[in-house]
């Protein structure tokens, strides 16, 4: 259901709050796709710090 803010004035009291439902689902949703790259982000950062000298990776795997 696409509705811009100044048309929410013609739905029933209900059709609000399925609207508002629908919208805390997708904000439910959109928040658990932020986790799981900030997550990622996370593992990458760290993935990269490690080279030959603080980790048991080998010397010719650093990146110069």
């Amino acid at each position: 259901m696409k509705i811009e803010m100044q048309d929410l004035s013609f739905l029933t009291p209900e059709k609000k709050i399925e609207f508002i439902l629908l919208q805390a689902e997708k904000i439910n949703l959109l928040e658990g796709s932020i986790n799981q790259r900030k997550a990622r982000i996370k593992f990458l950062e760290e993935k990269k710090r490690k080279n030959s000298r603080n980790s048991s990776k080998p010397p010719s795997s650093d990146q110069k």
